[in-house]
């Protein structure tokens, strides 16, 4: 009798299919926790970044309230307001993946009459920039008195920015309405 011997077709390759297949499904994982891995570090980075202007605008609030005594504080008047006109609506990531709407409509506060006269002629630019600052911003950072505080400073400084007058100055920004849905 003759000895037969194997050929590919009668043995049916299934080692080599079941190696291809492992190797696939390796460099898939691979891929995921490479994608995941990213985008946690983006994540990571952009609450650092978050961290970093919280403790600046901190810091700028705790300066602006030592320059000023007591009866300073008390005695502050409130200058010429610009109301930007309408709500603004932005959405907000969370941390958690889910979508937030935060709407606010604001008031700007300024120094002078001739300051007012020159906000009104830049709402619309205004009302973009701060549209923008809040649209940057993720849930957590909007809510809470503190939170609230540190983001009205951030849209005052926006706005002056905007402004960018040599005579007068945005004194406050003054949310007249502040839901997070």
């Amino acid at each position: 009798m003759a000895e037969e011997t194997p050929t590919p077709e009668s043995s049916g390759g299934g080692g080599s299919r079941l190696l291809t297949v492992i190797v696939l499904v390796q460099l898939l994982a691979i891929g995921g926790l490479t994608y995941f891995l990213f985008n946690m570090k983006q994540d990571i980075d952009l609450l650092r970044t978050a961290s970093q202007a919280e403790q600046s605008d901190k810091m700028a609030i705790a300066e602006d309230n030592e320059q000023l005594t007591i009866e300073e504080r008390e005695e502050k008047w409130v200058g010429p307001l610009v109301d930007l006109g309408g709500q603004i609506v932005v959405n907000l990531r969370g941390m958690d993946g889910r979508n937030h709407l935060l709407r606010t409509s604001l008031s700007i506060e300024v120094d002078s009459e001739e300051t007012r006269r020159e906000v009104e002629s830049k709402i619309i630019m205004i009302r973009y920039s701060l549209t923008r600052l809040l649209s940057s911003r993720r849930p957590e950072e909007v809510i809470g008195a503190e939170q609230m505080e540190l983001v009205r400073n951030s849209m005052k400084r926006t706005a002056d920015a905007v402004l960018a007058s040599k005579k007068g100055k945005v004194v406050n920004v003054w949310p007249n309405d502040w839901i997070l849905e």
